[in-house]
């Protein structure tokens, strides 16, 4: 019998699918913050700073990380560096690697580019990543985009606006 092949689009929803089952989640995060500013080094060792939310999702943890490098940094954006900050998360939280949901965010909204973006100055995407277990680091990325509802089903909440998180933390 010939088995067809999935599609990505299949997988991602199966993902979902099972994220969107989960109850409440287990006290296995509760060392992480929900929120916090996440720095890393990108490719050319300059330090870069992402925004980042955190959902524990049943035994995954959802990581949401807004690009701040035309805001507070130089160096690569989330989207070139998505291995490097997942690996960091992974590392500074103790995450195991298949645990782990990427989604990266990108926000526009109060920059002098985003009225010409119109419905792009805010959006999602999720990054689906490879383990490789030799060399120890993620790998392949590849990206679907996601409307923020679907983002606010997968992390069983409304997102609250990053800026308002950031001044309530300081």
């Amino acid at each position: 019998m010939l088995m067809k092949r999935r599609t990505k689009e299949q997988h991602i929803d199966e993902l979902f699918q099972r994220l969107l089952q989960l109850g409440s989640p287990s006290g296995r995060y509760a060392g992480i913050p929900q929120h916090c500013m996440l720095e890393y080094e990108d490719y050319n060792q300059l330090v870069c700073r992402c925004w980042l939310r955190t959902y524990p999702r049943g035994d995954r943890l959802v990581a949401i990380a807004t690009d701040l490098t035309y805001r507070l940094s130089w160096g690569a954006s989330i989207t070139n560096a998505i291995e490097i900050v997942a690996r960091e998360i992974c590392e500074r939280f103790q995450i195991w690697p298949q645990d782990l949901v990427m989604i990266e965010h990108y926000n526009w909204r109060g920059t002098e580019n985003a009225d010409g973006l119109g419905e792009n100055a805010e959006h999602f995407y999720f990054a689906d990543l490879l383990w490789c277990r030799r060399n120890k680091e993620f790998a392949s990325p590849k990206w679907l985009r996601l409307s923020q509802s679907k983002v606010e089903d997968l992390i069983g909440t409304p997102l609250s606006d990053w800026y308002t998180e950031a001044v309530t933390l300081s």
